[in-house]
């Protein structure tokens, strides 16, 4: 059952379940993957600066600190582009064409229905 949780699909401003595919949505999955990707870019970084610098200790004790503020600036990252997605991207279905679109709703004959929970715009 907690594996099921995993890949649940929530909005960050209301923090309620959405449809798979809804902009703004994230899974505390795809956090995990934005912090860990964030690792990695500070874990690369500091590789490469033992291996390719001569420095002594305590400037490689310091670039350490690297680690840790590029998991949080992949993690932050991650969490505005949900949050502009969820205030003002905007996304529709067409009635007309059965299909989601992401144009403005007045760019088609016919009638758009909002799909965003939140709508600002």
């Amino acid at each position: 059952m907690a594996i099921l949780l995993i890949f649940i699909f929530f909005l960050l401003i209301l923090y309620q379940p959405v449809r798979k595919g809804t902009n703004g949505g994230v899974t505390k999955t795809g956090l995990l993957a934005a912090a860990a990707g964030g690792s990695v870019i500070g874990v690369s970084y500091v590789l490469l600066e033992i291996l390719t610098i001569r420095c002594g200790s305590d400037r490689i004790l310091k670039q350490l600190l690297v680690i840790p503020l590029t998991t949080v600036a992949g993690l932050c990252g991650s969490i505005i582009d949900s949050l502009l997605g969820a205030t003002l991207q905007f996304s529709g279905f067409c009635s007309i064409r059965q299909k989601v679109n992401f144009d403005t709703p007045f760019s088609h004959i016919g009638i758009t229905l909002h799909l965003n929970k939140i709508q600002w715009l």
